[in-house]
């Protein structure tokens, strides 16, 4: 009797130990494959877009000193954003990244905030502003300027604006460096 109690007991903790084991490859597997999407995410869709968000910073930061916007296409950017961080449980990305976790929160953060400010959304901003004030100024200013272009180009209301946007530009640039330095110390 004693050596089947011995053998259940026995065979209850192999049984255990072999869950324990089982467990833990399995959440190190899952653990692995959430940091290496997350590298490939930051690597592959998002590093890729900082200079092309930059150039459209200076294509609107050029675009918008002109009265003419034609030729001017800007992209949405519509993988620019934190979705696929924000579905993945908080608990095991602080299990993988340990003290960089706060790093991961910054990139959260920062992707939520650009997402918002993205070059396209500033010179929609800009145009419907000043075709705003175009249209509650028209015939005005008929003894200020001679036309909408000039109206456009010397109009301090519309500096404003242009100024405004130019800092709201700049500081995307600010966030992009910012945010890639996060990328760099969580990929490492």
């Amino acid at each position: 009797m004693e050596t089947i109690y011995k053998n259940f007991l026995l065979s209850a903790a192999i049984g255990s130990l072999f869950t324990i084991i089982t467990g833990i490859i399995i959440n190190w597997l899952k653990r692995n494959r959430i940091k290496s999407t997350v590298k490939s995410f930051l690597k592959e869709s998002i590093s890729p877009s900082f200079e092309k968000i930059k150039k459209e910073t200076k294509i609107v930061s050029n675009a918008i000193n002109k009265y003419d916007y034609n030729g001017v296409t800007l992209s949405m950017y519509p993988t620019f954003n934190s979705s696929l961080l924000k579905t993945l449980p908080m608990t095991d990305l602080q299990a993988i990244y340990g003290k960089k976790f706060n790093n991961v929160i910054n990139i959260i953060g920062y992707l939520d905030n650009l997402e918002k400010r993205l070059p396209h959304t500033y010179f929609e901003n800009f145009v419907s502003e000043v075709e705003k004030h175009l249209e509650e100024n028209e015939g005005k200013h008929e003894n200020i300027y001679k036309n909408t272009a000039e109206h456009f180009l010397k109009c301090q209301t519309i500096e404003i604006i242009r100024n405004r946007t130019k800092t709201n530009l700049g500081h995307v640039e600010l966030i992009l460096e910012k945010l890639n330095t996060e990328i760099i110390i969580v990929t490492e």
